[in-house]
């Protein structure tokens, strides 16, 4: 990912990411960032030109990093060497949210919310 992109993203995501947590609380954007759809959403609108369903957070450090940074208002602390490494937690213990890699598979999570439709 190009410097020029990662700051940009990183800036329209802090700014999207404080509107939300001023108008609906910080929970609420916790959970809104938890929803598969809601996420890839919210990384179309900041320039990401690729789909995933966890590709990004799960192998990118450096975006990673840039996000945790940005949210760091919100009690969010990363352990540099954790991110870096992909290791499992990569939040501080101090830190007031806890950050979690969390290895997704696109194929499994699509063939879920394909059947759920089709439930309905």
């Amino acid at each position: 990912m190009p410097p020029w992109l990662a700051t940009r993203m990183s800036s329209l995501g802090a700014v999207i990411t404080q509107a939300i947590v001023h108008h609906y609380g910080r929970d609420e954007f916790l959970q809104r960032l938890s929803h598969p759809f809601w996420f890839q959403s919210f990384g179309a609108v900041m320039g990401m030109d690729w789909h995933s369903s966890g590709i990004t957070t799960e192998h990118a450090a450096k975006v990673r990093a840039l996000i945790c940074h940005r949210l760091r208002w919100l009690g969010l602390d990363i352990d540099p060497k954790a991110n870096d490494s992909d290791a499992d937690l990569v939040s501080l213990m101090s830190s007031n949210v806890e950050v979690r890699i969390i290895p997704t598979s696109e194929e499994t999570t699509i063939a879920r919310h394909v059947f759920a439709m089709g439930l309905r």
